[in-house]
């Protein structure tokens, strides 16, 4: 029997891990004062094909319905949630606190590689002061983890806008500056073309996009080449186009500032101080923005945030490209746990007339159960039960009823032919008594089927 690779069957322990984790963090996020909500599974594509950024779009399972609207598998819960609020009418007039829990669907290569996992997380929308709205979301994200039985994880600390705030200061093109904020040094030199389509790069760099998508197009055309997925052509031409304008090379004095900045990796609480040595030691200004993450991390700490191990890493990048402040994940037995940060552009994107703050944070509760030792393997479902309650030749009618007098008590009952070990009790009618016995042990009692309330209520108790 074929399984689909990356779709997990769960049963057994690992249902049960899950199903607690997901309570555990549905009952932090109450905690918090977060709302519970559910999108659906299955949303309009283009908004993930253009906030996620190139490593989200090359992992989403697209759907094209029989309309012939392009539909995705939600690969993460963000957009959907935002895309809610905006649907059910927030217009970003108060803070809005939202959370949830429920399926996500990425595609990843391997074997032993979930591509459907389960997501819980929160956004914290609106005109909430952001250092303070920062804080909640780390030190909630922290809190739920931990509530999902993660344990020893470690934060660790990014700023986007501290990095964007680096490059504004440095000899760079606007198109570098936009592909060096949204990657790291190594994508930026990426673009430079290899050497054998060096002209081709060039020639995109100096048109506009009609005549670069007319040159593509007929080359396709010419070749048989056939577009791939849902990305429309002139969308694959825009993002050649900008890869090849921003194919710039990055000053030598620029790249060695850049790279002793992707160098700082220290604890949290040190990071102003090593960030304030790095801008006095390249002449650049800073005093501010270090003041804001300073902040920050006294917020963390005064709501309860254990900062002790907490790490700030200035190359910290996560897979998804609409991060525009401060970023973080929480890693436990070396795998990634939760993610988040500062999207304060994406309301925007989604509706021009609104314009406001955004943070949140997602946690892979798959991810939290493993890291937490729990096997998620598929194991043959066992199902137990308060009673089993032993059918004897033609007394079907008498055992039913005494199922439904036991599950009415509040008791969960088995209507079966034998006694099963993972029942508590078993109870086998005789005329007018029911004997009752444990798995396992030899000795019965027996009680007037006219007093089984009475023995539901004993065994509750």
């Amino acid at each position: 029997m074929m399984r689909i690779t990356g779709f997990p069957d769960l049963s057994g322990e690992g249902l049960a891990a899950l199903d607690a984790a997901a309570g555990a963090i549905k009952a932090t996020l109450t905690r918090f004062g977060y709302a519970h909500a559910a999108p659906p599974i299955v949303e309009a594509g283009e908004p993930f094909l253009e906030l996620s950024g190139e490593e989200i779009r090359a992992r989403l399972y697209g759907l094209d319905d029989p309309e012939g609207e392009a539909l995705v598998l939600r690969p993460d819960l963000t957009i959907p949630m935002c895309r809610m609020m905006l649907r059910a009418g927030w217009r970003g007039e108060g803070v809005a606190r939202v959370g949830y829990v429920g399926p996500v669907f990425r595609y990843a290569p391997g074997a032993e590689t979930l591509r459907q996992f389960t997501q819980g997380g929160a956004e914290c929308l609106g005109p909430l002061e952001p250092a303070l709205a920062d804080a909640e979301i780390i030190t909630m994200a922290m809190a739920a983890a931990a509530a999902a039985g993660v344990r020893g994880g470690k934060l660790v600390v990014g700023d986007a806008s501290l990095f964007a705030h680096v490059l504004a200061q440095l000899p760079l093109s606007p198109q570098a500056r936009q592909r060096l904020a949204s990657g790291s040094l190594d994508d930026a030199e990426a673009t430079r073309a290899a050497p054998e389509i060096a002209g081709l790069s060039t020639q995109l760099a100096a048109m506009d996009i009609e005549a670069a998508t007319a040159m593509v197009g007929a080359f396709m055309r010419s070749t048989g080449i056939s577009a791939v997925g849902q990305r429309p052509i002139n969308d694959i031409v825009a993002r050649l186009v900008a890869k090849a304008r921003a194919a710039d090379v990055v000053p030598d004095s620029a790249r060695a500032i850049i790279g002793d900045y992707l160098a700082i990796d220290c604890a949290l609480t040190d990071a102003p101080r090593q960030l304030l040595r790095f801008f006095s030691a390249h002449g650049l200004s800073g005093t501010d923005a270090v003041a804001a993450l300073r902040h920050r991390i006294q917020l963390i700490e005064t709501l309860g945030g254990d900062l002790s191990r907490a790490r700030f890493r200035a190359g910290l990048k996560l897979s998804i490209a609409y991060y525009t402040g401060i970023v973080f994940e929480i890693i436990a037995d070396k795998r990634q746990i939760c993610g988040g940060g500062r999207y304060n552009r994406m309301l925007h994107s989604l509706d021009p007339s609104i314009d406001a703050q955004a943070v949140g944070f997602a946690i892979g509760l798959e991810a939290a159960v493993m890291a937490a030792g729990v096997s998620l393997a598929a194991q043959t479902p066992i199902a137990s039960c308060d009673v089993a309650v032993i059918l004897n030749g033609g007394e079907a009618i008498l055992a039913a009823n005494v199922a439904t007098r036991l599950r009415a008590a509040g008791l969960s009952v088995h209507l079966t032919h034998d006694a099963r070990p993972s029942c508590r009790f078993t109870l086998a009618i005789e005329k007018d008594e029911a004997v009752i016995r444990a798995p396992g042990e030899k000795k019965s009692r027996r009680i007037a089927l006219s007093n089984l309330e009475a023995f539901a209520r004993e065994i509750r108790a």
